[in-house]
């Protein structure tokens, strides 16, 4: 018969025994700092009340801490200065000529006034209106709305330490989540304003600008792209000159900006072919000197439950993308007030120069040549040559590999990594456990962090508590000498759930790909699931990989 695993688990995230694991060799050195990778993690939901002194602030953390939190906006008009730029004057101009010399009813003055009231629009209808009150007053409420559907939000101390060392620089900062759940921006927000870092600019699909939800996202430091900046007709070319205009702006008056450079959510859990579209503007600003620099931070967001499981659900099983609406964006909402989503983390890849990139020439022209042809230019601007386009392909793949690197499975990407692979007719709960704390020691010998640091047996049945609807547990007896009792686990492999175990699955999956591609090449060294380990150690494999 079906059992319930003990829900009186103690929750897995303890300051006192998390750990994380730096990178083996970080880009920058000035932003490594001797000693932080070893100070723990931050849940960022918790506000010590005894490093203030006055009484409000004791008594009221929360509110004393949204109140002083540090917002940092231009005061100047972005938007005015965007549509008075040299650039997009240009494609006024350009845009006029075209219309009047098509044998429209228009002349050149009245095409010009068109296309100078629909550059207003575009500007306006994009751009965002930073209102700091409302910031102050979301990040107040998100305190109460996030300690409602996670044990946690956790954030490495030292990755705090490190961005607020290349906060100190004046220069912008572009942050470069992979993209898993409209929980995203949401959580890369509420971090980086509860750490001191200035909240950044974020790059939205026009597909949320929808009535009272699009007014606050706006407000919030959201600023509104298409989804497919072309037409049937051809390029629009005054919508990509006040897109480029706008960000130039936004870069030049030293304001983060945030962006996913997959362009929607992953349906499988693993990171998607990178759109290399707005990187080229930050290169292109680089390299004319518009900004002196661009500090480029690749983000990872981990979750222990997944966020959005039926929209994965209908779309792996053929349904076609069903639009957002305000109704939808309420009913996502309501739900997340009853939903136990586990802990979340956001882990930071070390932050690097753009300029220190594109100067110095960090990937070979063999590797610029192999990357560019693994990816389309069609998003990259017309006007770079192929150099710039390998440059910015490269750049980008870059990014999701730092994306992928700095991610921490989760305890249960790792149980549902284990039963899709060794135990899919099923397993102990025992023999679980020592193959979970065997995978631990495997990622950890990678110099990779894992999300869960209590003891095997917690973060395991932690996990399958969390995972319930995706597993059966049943009693089952084992005789080895002694007859015992004990629970047998059997994963759901019918459809449509198994799709949501492989979502979890493939936030593991990547950490073995380059063993199991050795693994393949040189099958006679044994199977990968030996405890001896990979027939081709991990020094061997530290050796082709060359870095």
């Amino acid at each position: 018969h079906a059992m319930a695993l003990d829900p009186r688990q103690p929750r897995p995230h303890s300051d006192r025994r998390q750990y994380t694991r730096a990178l083996k060799k970080p880009l920058i050195k000035k932003f490594c700092v001797d000693g932080v990778t070893s100070s723990g993690v931050k849940d960022i939901l918790k506000v010590n009340p005894r490093k203030y002194n006055s009484w409000v602030a004791r008594n009221l953390p929360v509110t004393y801490h949204v109140w002083n939190m540090d917002t940092q906006f231009p005061p100047i008009d972005l938007r005015r200065n965007t549509l008075q730029s040299q650039r997009v004057r240009k494609a006024i101009e350009q845009c006029a000529q075209v219309a009047s010399a098509g044998g429209g009813c228009h002349d050149y003055q009245s095409a010009l006034r068109e296309q100078e009231k629909r550059a207003v629009l575009i500007v306006y209808g994009m751009s965002s209106a930073v209102s700091k009150t409302l910031l102050r007053v979301a990040n107040w409420t998100l305190f109460w709305l996030l300690a409602r559907l996670f044990n946690g939000v956790y954030v490495d101390r030292g990755h705090i330490m490190m961005l607020r060392e290349a906060n100190k620089g004046q220069i912008p900062i572009i942050f470069l989540p992979g993209h898993k759940s409209h929980m995203d921006y949401v959580l890369m927000s509420f971090v980086l304003a509860n750490i001191g870092i200035t909240v950044p600019h974020i790059a939205s699909g026009d597909n949320l600008s929808l009535w009272g939800i699009g007014w606050l996202i706006k407000h919030l430091g959201g600023f509104f792209i298409k989804r497919k900046l072309d037409t049937t007709a051809g390029k629009d070319v005054l919508y990509r000159k006040c897109l480029h205009e706008y960000m130039v702006e936004l870069l030049t008056t030293g304001q983060n900006i945030e962006f996913f450079m997959e362009g929607s959510r992953s349906r499988s859990g693993k990171p998607g072919m990178p759109k290399a579209g707005l990187l080229s503007v930050l290169v292109d600003s680089v390299k004319e000197g518009t900004v002196q620099d661009i500090m480029i931070v690749p983000v990872s967001i981990a979750y222990d439950k997944l966020m959005e499981k039926n929209f994965v659900l209908h779309e792996l099983m053929g349904g076609s993308k069903t639009p957002e609406t305000f109704l939808s964006g309420l009913k996502g909402a309501w739900a997340l007030l009853t939903y136990k989503a586990g802990s979340a983390r956001v882990d930071f890849a070390e932050p690097f120069s753009l300029q220190e990139f594109i100067s110095n020439g960090r990937i070979s022209k063999q590797s610029l040549l192999v990357l560019s042809q693994m990816s389309g230019n069609g998003s990259i601007s017309p006007s770079a040559n192929d150099q710039e386009r390998k440059l910015v392909s490269a750049l980008s793949h870059h990014i999701m590999y730092q994306v992928t690197q700095c991610s921490v499975p989760m305890a249960t990407n790792m149980v549902a990594f284990l039963l899709m692979t060794e135990y899919r007719e099923g397993v102990a709960l025992p023999d679980l456990i020592s193959s979970y704390e065997w995978l631990e020691e495997k990622i950890t010998t990678k110099g990779r962090a894992v999300g869960f640091s209590g003891e095997p047996a917690e973060a395991v049945c932690y996990a399958l508590n969390l995972l319930s609807e995706l597993v059966e547990v049943s009693l089952c007896t084992r005789t080895n000498g002694v007859t015992v009792e004990t629970k047998w686990i059997t994963p759901c492999l019918a459809l449509p759930t198994v799709f949501r175990l492989h979502h979890y699955f493939n936030q593991v999956s990547p950490l073995f790909a380059l063993d199991s591609v050795i693994g393949e090449e040189g099958s006679g060294c044994g199977h990968w699931r030996s405890r001896s380990g990979l027939g081709i150690g991990d020094q061997g494999v530290d050796v082709i990989i060359g870095d």
